[in-house]
């Protein structure tokens, strides 16, 4: 948690040095830093480049909040807006994988065996809802494994929400 004045320490300063890694083995200006509450809560992002800091500053408005962030990798333009629950059409097919980021690609979805544009992967979307605050929850979750995995990003929970199907591994550190 962050406020309003603070700089991005520890994990977040990590995860800015991560992205700058990948913009250096992918595509050039895809790596952006994202906060929803930035622009007067309309969402701002700012571009990562090579030269730039590992540190970032929030200020303005609104202020003394906590703040929810995220780092990413737009590879190329692979999402468009349409209906919620409708087919891919076949211009938006995924035919080849797009990145020359080595580290990242046994993780991504791999190229359509089809090169006729069918929704090979049925109907892959992003969903947002800016209405609200919502937590982060990378990987999935325990009742979701279907849509699990390294890539995942789940939206969906405000951050007071309880659930079972969050959780995390206790470890002990000697």
């Amino acid at each position: 948690m962050i406020s309003s004045d603070a700089a991005f320490t520890d994990d977040e300063e990590l995860q800015v040095s991560a992205a700058k890694v990948a913009l250096a083995n992918g595509t050039g200006s895809s790596c952006q830093a994202y906060i929803a509450e930035a622009g007067s809560g309309a969402g701002v992002s700012y571009a990562i480049t090579a030269s730039g800091p590992t540190t970032l500053t929030l200020s303005g408005s609104p202020s003394n909040v906590v703040s929810t962030f995220w780092v990413y990798k737009t590879i190329t333009q692979d999402i468009t807006k349409s209906t919620a629950g409708a087919t891919m059409a076949s211009g938006n097919r995924i035919l080849t994988l797009r990145d020359a980021d080595a580290a990242l690609n046994p993780y991504a979805l791999p190229d359509t065996t089809d090169a006729t544009g069918s929704d090979t992967y049925g109907k892959d979307g992003y969903w947002f809802d800016k209405a609200a605050l919502r937590a982060a929850v990378r990987g999935g979750n325990f009742n979701n494994t279907g849509n699990a995995g390294v890539f995942a990003l789940r939206l969906r929970s405000t951050p007071s929400d309880a659930s079972d199907s969050l959780g995390f591994r206790a470890c002990k550190v000697r």
